[in-house]
């Protein structure tokens, strides 16, 4: 959460968008994106990735982000 909060939030803050964390499952985090997030194509592509590259360089260097997707 910590990383989260410091190194992420922020930046997506930025575009008025956020991030939830839902569940740690062994070396898989689920998150959920909000505002923005929801309806950009980059938090499923570069985002993404970004997300999941400073979490292995600050938490375990295996870890795995998956969205999770709440359709209406």
């Amino acid at each position: 959460q910590a990383v989260i909060d410091q190194e992420v939030r922020p930046y997506i803050e930025l575009d008025e968008g956020g991030i939830t964390l839902v569940a740690l499952e062994e070396l898989t985090l689920k998150i959920a994106y909000q505002g923005s997030c929801t309806t950009c194509p980059s938090s499923f592509g570069s985002t993404l990735h970004s997300i999941e590259h400073i979490l292995r360089m600050k938490v375990h260097p295996t870890l795995s982000v998956v969205p999770i997707i709440e359709l209406p």
